[in-house]
């Protein structure tokens, strides 16, 4: 695997996960901080992928197999049997209403996500980092400790496996752009303009090239993951408001720091 650098960080994890190599403090009494990035790609779902991963588990069940790597899903669905039927059959109610509220768009997107924040030092700078540690370090600092935590998330929309022109993404950076087709950003945390710049053109001037962009960790089996969850969940509030069961705590998928998902208007489209 071809190893990207980028520019004033240290690699943790090759063309995954980025630590400043310089560390700082706004006062002399605060302990040292460092900037970290997350890099990953992925093609998100499209609503058929996720009817498709949905019936391979209903389809076990309808066989009484439940072997299945989908526990989440095969968990939900075992509790509404009667639902398998129409998604086996992919007709009636439930079908319809599966496919009404699945949380995927019909068409498929490459992309490239950026997860830009600041960690404490004395931990990023570890020569081995738990990861599930860190994610919950991180997350449990977002909108809570001021200046730790994950600050801001980019994703980019590729053509053809090639990022956006460059010149495009920096008027959107200058005209506080946050969403549109090809660049979307997700604030987390209150950033300077000149922040997100700069972390753009360090990102292009180390992956501008395609061979580049294909060595970045693809996430695409999460995505689907996370939509096809999202997706029998709402067939399950579906299945709630024409019956009498009693409402369950959502099941939230463990995913490990290098799945992080970011910033994706897809995704949450109807969450």
């Amino acid at each position: 695997m071809k190893v990207i650098d980028l520019e004033g960080y240290i690699s943790k994890i090759p063309n995954n996960f980025y630590v400043s190599k310089t560390d700082f403090k706004e006062k002399n009494f605060e302990p040292k901080k460092s900037k970290v990035i997350i890099l990953h790609r992925y093609y998100n779902p499209t609503k058929a992928e996720v009817f498709d991963n949905i019936y391979s588990v209903a389809l076990n069940l309808h066989n009484n197999l439940f072997e299945t790597e989908d526990e989440t899903i095969q968990e939900i669905l075992s509790e509404m049997p009667v639902v398998i039927p129409g998604i086996i059959e992919k007709k009636g109610d439930f079908y319809n209403a599966l496919m009404e509220n699945t949380p995927a768009p019909n068409e498929k997107y490459h992309r490239v996500c950026l997860e830009y924040g600041t960690a404490l030092s004395k931990i990023v700078k570890r020569k081995k980092i738990k990861i599930n540690k860190f994610k919950r370090h991180m997350e449990r600092n977002t909108g809570n400790t001021p200046d730790l935590g994950w600050m801001f998330d980019v994703v980019l929309t590729l053509e053809n496996g090639n990022l956006p022109n460059k010149s495009l993404i920096d008027i959107f950076v200058n005209e506080e752009v946050t969403s549109s087709r090809k660049f979307a950003i997700d604030l987390h945390n209150y950033i300077e303009q000149r922040e997100v710049k700069t972390l753009m053109d360090t990102f292009y001037e180390a992956f501008s090239l395609y061979e580049n962009i294909e060595s970045i960790i693809d996430t695409s089996d999460s995505h689907l993951q996370r939509a096809s969850i999202a997706a029998v969940n709402n067939l399950y509030n579906y299945y709630l408001s024409i019956g009498e069961e009693e409402p369950r705590e959502e099941p939230k998928p463990r995913l490990d720091l290098k799945n992080r998902i970011g910033a994706d208007p897809d995704f949450y489209k109807n969450n």
